[in-house]
């Protein structure tokens, strides 16, 4: 027995050692004692110290799981992930619940853009985060100067810009605003941040979630054709549903559902379903989108579901664009006619726009810009087995398009100002 004695001892003395750290977390309320995971019980008050101290344990620890259990927890300051891969989730949406206190953030441009702008900060890492609901209750403090809060914030931080790939996912998770004070905020962000150079690396994909009542619903900036998937998700009064801004990525957005009306906190701004812009001479050249089998309700007279820009930068031939399998359709009973087209594109050519559904009393259904000293023209693209079915609408093509195909055989009034080819 003396043999093994001075290994016991050893094994004694490092064991308390390991987890010394997580002894600084408040015991009562997190807990350390399972393999690989944190759990964390809810306090009643403000709970971002024990969900801090838990990220910044689990990662000296190697802990890959944090679980908020049963409950509603309350974050008055924002929660940094830097440096942390691995899962942050409830029990289920409808029994974890996440709320900010009201007016716990400056949200002003003059802070730490990297800490203090957003609720999860995600950077040097990849987080999966699942099956819960956030509630951002009036983040920012009122009269924030140019106000911008971002529930979850995927970028590359400084002073370690280089590390910019994530491979981050959101599922199962629902994030709503309830916002009076005036600024920009944004559900989920994954590009660019505005302290470091180059833009976030990686993946970015979303399941089965619920948007409600942002500026932006998912923002995506990401580059060197990097992945992003939204499928089916529910997004309802955004300013913008999905916005993809100068990026260079493989975007797929399939199975969604929009329901297009302004939030309450910017109720007179139009609504957008999709966003898909470049700007600028820095615009990447490289971008494929792909829109397929999506649903958009609109409830609002100026909802513009589908809009695809490349204004004041170049064509790029490696923008490839198919719009698939969708449904436009009202999403109340008497609305007046639409004035915004339900797909609007400008300055992108040779895409494809195939096997949609329009029902909705819209002023066009399809426009292809091209206005002399106004818009640059969208070329070359198919228009083929489309179903028409409004009272309004069709499909125009203004006066400097040309090489546009529409095939046979469907039904829209047809407005063909440029050289194009319509097949009757």
């Amino acid at each position: 027995m003396r043999r093994f004695l001075p290994f016991a001892c050893v094994f004694l003395l490092i064991q308390p050692m390991q987890f010394a750290n997580a002894q600084d977390c408040d015991s009562a309320y997190v807990d350390f004692s399972s393999e690989g995971e944190v759990k964390i019980e809810p306090t009643l008050v403000d709970d971002a110290e024990n969900i801090q101290c838990a990220v910044d344990e689990a990662i000296q620890l190697g802990k890959a799981k944090i679980s908020l259990q049963k409950g509603e927890f309350l974050l008055g300051a924002s929660i940094s992930f830097v440096g942390f891969t691995g899962e942050f989730s409830g029990l289920s949406k409808a029994s974890t619940i996440v709320k900010t206190i009201p007016a716990s953030w400056g949200c002003s441009n003059g802070g730490d853009l990297d800490t203090q702008e957003q609720l999860f900060r995600v950077a040097n890492g990849s987080v999966q985060f699942k099956t819960m609901s956030v509630v951002a209750d009036d983040p920012c403090i009122e009269g924030s100067s140019s106000a911008s809060w971002k529930a979850i914030d995927i970028s590359p931080i400084y002073p370690s810009c280089d590390e910019r790939v994530s491979f981050s996912s959101i599922d199962r998770v629902d994030l709503t605003l309830n916002a009076t004070v005036y600024g920009r905020y944004t559900a989920i962000h994954a590009g660019k941040n505005r302290r470091c150079e180059d833009s976030l690396l990686g993946t970015l994909k979303i399941n089965r979630s619920t948007i409600q009542g942002w500026d932006r619903g998912v923002n995506t900036e990401m580059v060197s054709g990097a992945q992003v998937d939204v499928n089916y998700s529910d997004f309802i009064a955004n300013i913008y549903g999905v916005r993809i801004y100068n990026a260079n990525q493989l975007s797929s957005i399939q199975r969604n559902r929009f329901f297009l009306k302004p939030p309450d906190h910017k109720s007179g701004v139009r609504p957008h379903g999709i966003g898909f812009f470049g700007e600028g001479d820095n615009a990447p050249k490289q971008n494929v989108l792909g829109i397929a089998n999506n649903r958009f309700y609109d409830e609002v007279p100026t909802g513009h579901e589908l809009r695809l820009s490349y204004e004041y930068t170049t064509k790029s031939a490696g923008i490839s664009v198919s719009i698939v399998g969708n449904r436009f359709e009202d999403g109340v009973e008497g609305l007046d006619r639409d004035g915004m087209a339900n797909i609007s594109i400008n300055n992108i050519d040779a895409g494809f726009i195939a096997k949609n559904t329009f029902l909705e009393n819209a002023y066009m259904n399809i426009l292809l810009w091209g206005r002399a000293g106004d818009a640059d023209s969208a070329d070359s693209w198919a228009i083929v087995d489309n179903n028409y079915a409004g009272p309004n609408g069709g499909i125009r093509l203004e006066e400097l398009t040309k090489n546009n195909i529409v095939g046979p055989e469907q039904n829209f009034p047809m407005y063909d100002e440029g050289s194009n080819f319509v097949l009757e």
